[in-house]
């Protein structure tokens, strides 16, 4: 299995919701092909399209980051988080009920999900000024473009287009440049729980 592999945002299938709420197109699954009762960590792009309910997810760690709109996030009795591009992730676990409200019309989510006690993720934003190196470890670090990045790996470069995302694992150094600057990328890193902590 190579350390660094492409996922082409023309390449997903969006999905509707059950409750018509909105639409997801999954980025990557693991393993491959689990579906909600089996996966160990699941990275989506989803648009709501009405104020509704999310899914309740037991068992299920949550982190989201607004992509596009502005949305007020209420979970359980907690006052609304006001979510916009660019703007911190709000974690939340899935048993809690949590309740969309739109501000400005459609919006444009990043959902990061694991399975809690195998697995735990971070997300952050960072903007790409000049080249920089990714570094990767004993970690899944998948990198999500939002506006035109090249990504040079073993000598080979890659164009990604908004959206596209880039999975490296094991040992492994991608460089990455912008064709119009700034960039803005997201950087998910997914680790194993292991039993010592």
């Amino acid at each position: 299995m190579d350390d660094l592999s492409i996922l082409r945002a023309r390449d997903r299938r969006e999905m509707p919701w059950k409750n018509g709420g909105g639409l997801t197109s999954e980025v990557i699954v693991s393993p491959a092909g689990a579906g909600f009762d089996t996966f160990d960590w699941r990275i989506s792009i989803a648009t709501i399209q009405t104020n509704g309910p999310f899914s309740e997810l037991p068992g299920i760690d949550r982190r989201l980051i607004l992509l596009e709109g502005l949305l007020a996030l209420r979970i359980q009795d907690e006052a609304p988080v006001e979510l916009s591009p660019n703007g911190p992730p709000v974690a939340f676990t899935g048993e809690l009920p949590a309740y969309a409200e739109l501000l400005a019309g459609p919006v444009t989510d990043l959902n990061v999900m694991t399975r809690r006690g195998r697995f735990r993720s971070s997300i952050e934003a960072h903007t790409l000024s000049a080249p920089v190196t990714l570094h990767n470890n004993e970690v899944s670090t998948v990198l999500i473009a939002t506006e035109l990045v090249d990504v040079e790996y073993r000598g080979v470069e890659h164009k990604l287009q908004p959206r596209d995302a880039v999975l490296l694992r094991g040992e492994s150094a991608a460089r990455l440049a912008c064709r119009a600057a700034p960039a803005i990328f997201y950087v998910i890193e997914i680790a194993a729980v292991h039993p010592d902590g």
